[in-house]
């Protein structure tokens, strides 16, 4: 019997654990931004070896936002469901 691991699930669980306690360090303020360099890479290194972290694996969990303004980074956003308004 094998098995296999679904990358895309192990990566997005990782990238939501990863949001949480990043947002939870920086006093739960839902509007922070992370460096989308810095977050790839911490990310990567939380994924088991030979998967890939992709930006579509940040649906759901996180908005990327790409910097229109020459020399700014790009940034990530977590999207957590304790900080959505209820009148979705």
């Amino acid at each position: 019997m094998t098995w296999s691991l679904n990358e895309q699930r192990v990566c997005a669980v990782q990238a939501s654990v990863l949001l949480d306690a990043m947002q939870g360090a920086s006093a739960g303020n839902s509007s922070t931004h992370y460096t989308y360099a810095d977050l790839m890479s911490v990310w990567q290194a939380c994924v088991p070896h030979g998967m890939r972290v992709r930006d579509e694996y940040l649906y759901g969990i996180g908005v990327v936002h790409r910097a229109t303004v020459p020399g700014r980074p790009d940034t990530v956003q977590y999207l957590s469901v304790e900080t959505l308004g209820d009148d979705l």
